[in-house]
């Protein structure tokens, strides 16, 4: 691991005597108190008091470290900061003017409407859904990490305490990321620590957190389902014959509202919704299928398999291979379904549907990868054996290689 970490106030790597030209990969910063983080400037403070020379060092010092880490995340950064009780320095004639711990962030950062931070009676923590996809999920499991300062304001949780205060969060700043994390009471959570930023700095590795709205394409009316014909065939027999049989022509009616909700949400981007269509799909070639939210749990016989569905914008991710890691049972088979570039038609996709590390990680774990349009086509055919490829192969599954252009 090669990463190069600027450390103020921290034990963690080697501590900066000053601010370098050259930005570093990631900056970690323990903000114990305003003066601990620009080490480079000398004060004597008495108490929380300074004096009018030693505030206006103390003023331009900060200034300039907010100035260089606004740059730093502007350019993509990663800071990393341990979560310190809110303290400050006042100016020993006027009180009213404080420098406090997390002005290198913005003024009055950690006691305004963006960014409170608070002392709370020590909790238990548990993982959001979003810390837990997270490059940091591994630390923050770490034993006796302490869990005695809150936060609340514009920041998106990694984990909560019982009353659902955040205990560690992320803030988004130009276009790098600010990581809050609770300080380790033993050193040996520093390897923990550095692996998991040296993983923060791969944007693969960070989950989405934009909510995809659910669409219904226009352009899956395209797509020719099986069922549609022998119903509506059966249903103009039916109206032409007689019409007495409206409580059977009723029920014909109700079957095909259903099976055109089931092509819709087959497109939709709505991993439930998708789920629940896919499921219609794999009970006809055989296989028992339980929802669990985003995952299917799938058995045929003595197999057994979780299967994550990705709707996904752009091409596949790695973070959603290891998000499906992380949640497989041992003796399961990984499957994963895409639906990459959700917005376009099938047609019109890029080249790319996944990225290579995600392809990579999917092959060292023997994870099945399989669009979406491959199964549409598959069920069009009436052909059950992408099943046992999905099953048996590692990689990428497909019907053929053109599969989009023959749907």
């Amino acid at each position: 691991m090669n990463t190069k970490i600027l450390s103020l106030n921290s034990t963690l790597s080697l501590q900066s005597k000053g601010l370098p030209k050259k930005y570093p990969d990631a900056i970690l910063i323990d903000p114990a108190d305003p003066l601990s983080i620009v080490p480079w400037v000398l004060c004597s403070p008495q108490g929380n008091m300074l004096k009018g020379d030693d505030f206006s060092n103390l003023a331009y010092g900060m200034q300039n470290l907010k100035v260089w880490v606004e740059n730093f995340l502007n350019q993509g950064g990663l800071v990393v900061a341990m979560i310190r009780p809110y303290t400050c320095f006042q100016h020993i004639n006027h009180p009213d003017l404080k420098i406090g711990n997390y002005d290198w962030l913005w003024e009055e950062a950690g006691q305004d409407s963006r960014l409170i931070v608070r002392i709370s009676p020590p909790d238990t923590m548990e993982l959001t859904e979003y810390g837990s996809d997270s490059p940091f999920s591994h630390y923050l499991q770490e034993e006796e990490l302490r869990h005695d300062v809150i936060a609340e304001g514009e920041l998106q949780s990694l984990a909560i305490n019982r009353f659902r205060k955040p205990l560690a969060f992320t803030i988004k700043q130009g276009k790098g990321r600010i990581v809050f994390l609770p300080r380790a009471k033993k050193q040996t959570s520093k390897a923990s620590l550095l692996k998991a930023i040296d993983n923060a700095l791969n944007q693969e590795n960070w989950p989405e957190i934009e909510i995809i709205k659910e669409i219904k394409p226009k352009w899956a009316h395209e797509y020719f389902w099986p069922e549609n014909a022998i119903l509506e065939e059966i249903l103009a027999k039916k109206e032409e014959q007689i019409s007495l049989l409206e409580e059977e022509c009723e029920e014909i009616h109700e079957k095909l509202c259903h099976f055109n909700q089931l092509r819709s949400s087959l497109f939709c981007c709505n991993p439930s919704t998708m789920g629940n269509s896919l499921a219609s799909i794999l009970v006809q070639w055989g296989v028992e299928v339980y929802p669990k939210g985003q995952i299917l749990e799938i058995v045929s016989g003595k197999r057994r398999g979780f299967l994550l569905l990705a709707v996904c914008k752009k091409e596949a991710e790695l973070w959603r291979a290891k998000k499906l890691l992380r949640l497989l049972p041992d003796n399961y088979k990984g499957i994963l379904v895409v639906n990459p570039h959700c917005y376009e038609h099938p047609k019109r996709r890029p080249g790319i549907l996944y990225s290579s590390s995600f392809v990579d990680f999917a092959k060292e774990h023997n994870f099945s990868i399989v669009n979406i349009c491959d199964i549409v086509q598959s069920h069009q055919e009436g052909n059950k054996n992408l099943m046992e490829k999905m099953w048996t192969t590692g990689g990428v599954v497909s019907v053929r290689k053109n599969s989009l252009e023959t749907l």
